[in-house]
């Protein structure tokens, strides 16, 4: 038999994966319900937290969207994606040495990861920074 804390995990990783085919629908003030539900049952989900910030930015929302970036960082400081939804967001805004700092950090963690998919796209962003 299931703990409650096994059900609460499972009911978040659940609305976690809702929120994330609501937001490849486009759907984003959807994802952002079933997110914010995901974080209410597990509230150290770093995904969860960037989850909802990238939909935040869709919407451009960008105060919310920096918000959960923060929170996803302070959750997990090595989370690559935050530190790049945060940097795009900068950028978005016109705050340049933010998204350039968060870029240069996402793009370390990815190259660490050996993501090189993830980093040729945050280093080519930092390219487009630099030469405009």
């Amino acid at each position: 038999m299931k703990t409650g804390k096994q059900d609460e995990s499972n009911r978040a990783l659940a609305a976690y994966q809702i929120a994330n085919q609501q937001f490849g629908l486009g759907h984003y003030p959807q994802a952002i319900v079933s997110y914010h539900a995901a974080i209410r049952l597990q509230p150290d989900a770093a995904q969860a937290y960037h989850g909802r910030g990238t939909a935040y930015a869709a919407l451009r929302d960008f105060d919310l969207a920096l918000r959960d970036a923060n929170r996803a960082i302070v959750l997990d400081p090595n989370y690559a994606l935050a530190y790049y939804l945060h940097g795009a967001v900068s950028y978005a805004i016109g705050n340049l040495e933010m998204a350039k700092t968060h870029l240069a950090l996402a793009a370390d963690l990815f190259l660490k990861a050996n993501q090189h998919t993830d980093y040729e796209k945050v280093a080519a962003l930092l390219k487009n920074i630099e030469n405009n």
